[in-house]
């Protein structure tokens, strides 16, 4: 068995940063920054993650034919040409099937994790947003005598078209110009 490069070491190590990045742009800690970038950024984690791991067990080291010794393989007993630095030796069957292995794995947790993980944060942190907009444009039935009364129910807008002392309302999809209540009055005009 060979020894990670630090090179290796730390392209995983980007790797699993880039997705935990990934991950909090999804929970929506910053505003600025849109979802999208979050999925596209985890992937890229994931897949600098899966190729340097898949990597790491094709690299071979090039050595002298001196650093090489005849071992016997602990899996499958049969006897393999192995690194003799290499503490627990594996035939190349079984490196192979141990690299096969992992990949399963990789690829498990890939399709049971990641992903169901980042469509659902996908798509709460949509429904966050889409809640947010209906609330901003629903109306909002205010207490007092209203004249007339459909503008009990309305939004408030903020537009120049009303006098100083008035404030922009939209009542049922049409405009009006509300005075403060005198006695307790809303006085609503229609804005043409």
């Amino acid at each position: 068995m060979q020894h990670a490069s630090v090179s290796a070491l730390a392209l995983l190590g980007l790797g699993v940063i880039t997705s935990l990045i990934g991950i909090v742009i999804l929970f929506g800690q910053f505003a600025a920054v849109h979802p999208l970038f979050g999925i596209a950024i985890l992937a890229a984690g994931l897949v600098v993650s899966v190729g340097t791991f898949i990597r790491g067990g094709r690299v071979q080291k090039s050595a002298a034919a001196a650093d090489y010794e005849l071992k016997v393989c602990p899996n499958c007993h049969k006897e393999a040409l192995t690194a003799a630095s290499d503490k627990n030796p594996l035939c190349f069957d079984c490196e192979r099937k141990r690299r096969a292995r992992w990949r399963i794995v990789g690829l498990t947790f890939l399709l049971v994790i990641a992903l169901p993980l980042t469509l659902q944060l996908t798509q709460q942190n949509q429904d966050i947003r889409e809640r947010a907009s209906e609330k901003k444009n629903a109306s909002v039935c205010d207490p007092g005598v209203w004249q007339p009364e459909a503008c009990a129910c309305g939004t408030w807008e903020s537009t120049n078209a009303c006098d100083e002392d008035e404030f922009s309302r939209s009542c049922t999809g049409q405009s009006f110009c509300c005075k403060t209540p005198e006695s307790g009055v809303w006085d609503c005009r229609f804005l043409e």
